[in-house]
């Protein structure tokens, strides 16, 4: 009797698990523009993923300002035509010009808005 609880309390214990990781993969990063994200920041805390154009590197604040490549095509000068997304990073800081897959989410630092990358890779 003991084991035929224990079993049917693993199988329970299973199933809660798995509904709960099944419910944190449905969060996953999906995959958005700079663009996209600049006009729905406020409204959005769900991670997300995205390509963009380093256009500044801040070393010391740990920013990088980074424009859509769609809207920057061609190598950008500061200034950049494109508004420019803050993002924080605790990583290595990639080259300007270059473009870059980040994932993160917006979150608020000290009463403001900022994007956080989770992580920042050269793009292929």
């Amino acid at each position: 009797m003991k084991k035929a609880v224990l079993s049917m309390a693993l199988v329970a214990l299973t199933f809660v698990s798995l509904v709960a990781f099944a419910a944190e993969a449905g969060k996953e990063a999906k995959f958005t523009t700079i663009t996209e994200l600049l006009s729905a920041k406020d409204s959005t805390t769900d991670p997300v993923r995205f390509e963009g154009k380093v256009i500044k590197v801040f070393p010391k604040e740990k920013m990088l300002g980074l424009a859509d490549p769609a809207k920057c095509a061609t190598d950008c000068a500061t200034p950049c035509d494109p508004p420019l997304l803050p993002v924080k990073w605790e990583g290595a800081m990639p080259e300007i010009n270059t473009v870059v897959k980040v994932a993160g989410s917006v979150a608020k630092e000290d009463g403001k808005q900022v994007f956080v990358a989770t992580s920042v890779n050269k793009a292929v």
